[in-house]
């Protein structure tokens, strides 16, 4: 008995001791905290990047302010259908700017450069008076947006190379926390009282009275001294990953727990860093470990531009675009016109980004977990459940509430995903260039389907359903394809020795044998 009691206490203390030392080493490594720190400071970054989709939902309240202040300007709530497809598609754009500057400038000045526009645009909203001026505007939170979203998220990943779906779950879900914030806050400073909208007199639309929209400026003025903040601080955070500072700490980790005592600890560690010093110069992140590769970064580019895993990639974001994007546009519109109560009005968009942030942290997590098929399959047959169902919920505020809420679950869920698939098939270096082009390629059909959603809204005082129905059906059959598809997704990585093998390549191998 005695000696089975002590056995139990030597394994409680070699758990503990064990633990005690992991903490140990993971704080006493300089690398693993700049890891920590440049995620919070990504995390923040992105935080920034969410404001401009607070802002697209609150703009009901611009309209209005441009309505009182400049009556000759012909604008009406019907507008507010153009501010999301406008932002969405200068973001998509400045992508692909923003890989030029990260590799040109550096991260840092790429970031500073992202932020200064980003502000520039808030300044001309704060400023304008006409629907052209926030259009400007709309152009310059795009860019600022788009500049800043990727590289800090590639730079992230770059830390934490086996967790990356751990590291986009947490991007991802502070991008959504941050349009959940700033749209909670432009609702309390703008709209305390959550007072409903009034029929205006000249015409049949439904705006917001003036005392309430003067107040979306006072908002506007917050915004950008918050970004500000929140930039110097992932400033100072922020630590740009090289590979000169590689270091793999899983392997000095395991050797670790087995030790006895802290100057073995530190006499293995250092016989690690001396063996992986001798491979750094042959690594590259992620997927991607070839030399060759590394060396001819536009063959590793349009390799995977060609590759049929990124063409069946693009076909699957494209099918899975439209719904979310039309039930984020049209949610607050069809609630005002179908009389949805103005406490779960008021509250959708605050909670619409909670669920996203929920979809974007669980499913990110998931990646690490689960194959890609069937996370796709989920995405799909949720989407589709909800095109076939949603017009359904009119009639009721609880159901409406609800299912506008399970897309922005699936929404976020999705841009984790897609972060995650990018870098695991393709490589964290090629992340922000391919992100672009699926973007870009996604948002152009978001804009094709803009003028049916501004029909909708323009012809929204008719009592009938059917051009909503219509629309849904559309993003429903959509849906269907895209889980048919998913069903084909590649899930290894792609092989760019194959891929970008030439006639000099041939020709060296024929040489050497």
């Amino acid at each position: 008995k005695k000696k089975m009691k002590y056995d139990e206490i030597r394994v409680k203390e070699g758990f503990c001791l064990r633990l005690k030392r992991f903490f140990f080493v993971k704080l006493k490594d300089k690398n693993f905290l700049k890891g920590i720190s440049t995620l919070c400071g990504a995390s923040l970054l992105n935080l920034i990047a969410g404001s401009v989709f607070s802002v697209c939902q609150l703009m009901i309240y611009e309209i209005s302010y441009i309505y009182h202040t400049n009556p000759e300007n012909e604008i009406s709530s019907d507008n507010e259908t153009f501010y999301y497809p406008v932002e969405l598609l200068s973001q998509t754009i400045a992508t692909f700017f923003s890989a030029i500057l990260d590799k040109k400038f550096g991260l840092h000045y790429t970031n500073l450069i992202g932020t200064i526009v980003l502000i520039i645009g808030y300044f001309i909203l704060l400023f304008s008076k006409s629907f052209a001026a926030d259009m400007v505007s709309m152009v310059f939170s795009g860019i600022g947006t788009g500049i800043i979203s990727y590289p800090s998220t590639a730079n992230a990943c770059e830390w934490f190379k086996d967790n990356n779906g751990l590291v986009v779950g947490i991007i991802e879900t502070m991008i959504s926390l941050g349009s959940f914030s700033y749209n909670l806050m432009g609702e309390k400073i703008t709209n305390p009282d959550q007072k409903e909208s009034v029929t205006t007199k000249d015409k049949d639309d439904k705006l917001y009275e003036k005392d309430i929209a003067d107040r979306f400026k006072t908002y506007i003025i917050w915004l950008i001294v918050s970004v500000i903040i929140l930039y110097g601080l992932s400033f100072a955070m922020t630590f740009k990953k090289t590979k000169e500072i590689f270091r793999d700490t899983s392997n000095v980790t395991v050797g670790l727990l087995s030790m006895e005592n802290e100057n073995e600890i530190e006499n293995e560690n250092e016989q690690n860093q001396e063996q992986f010093n001798e491979k750094q110069l042959g690594l590259i992140s992620n997927t991607v470990e070839h030399d060759k590769v590394k060396k001819d970064f536009k063959k590793m580019l349009f390799a995977a531009i060609k590759s049929k895993a990124l063409i069946l990639f693009i076909l699957i974001v494209i099918l899975e675009s439209p719904l979310p994007s039309m039930i984020f546009s049209l949610n607050r519109s069809i609630g005002e016109i179908k009389g949805i109560n103005q406490y779960f009005l008021s509250s959708l968009g605050p909670v619409n980004f909670i669920f996203e942030c929920a979809g974007g942290l669980i499913i990110g997590i998931l990646c690490d977990f689960v194959t890609k098929r069937n996370l796709l399959i989920f995405n799909f047959g949720g989407n589709s459940i909800i095109a076939i169902f949603y017009c359904l919920t009119f009639g009721s505020n609880l159901w409406f509430f609800l299912f506008t809420n399970l897309s922005s679950f699936i929404s976020g869920g999705f841009y984790s995903f897609k972060d995650y698939y990018l870098i695991n098939i393709f490589g964290v270096d090629l992340y922000v260039e391919l992100m672009a082009c699926v973007n870009l390629l996604a948002a152009f059909v978001i804009i094709a389907l803009t003028p049916l959603s501004y029909s909708l809204q323009y012809n929204a005082n008719l009592e009938s359903d059917a051009p909503y129905w219509i629309l849904f059906s559309i993003c429903g059959i959509l849906s269907l394809l895209g889980l048919i598809l998913s069903l084909y997704a590649i899930e290894d990585p792609l092989n760019y020795d194959d891929l970008i093998k030439d006639d000099d390549d041939d020709k060296e191998e024929n040489k050497n044998a």
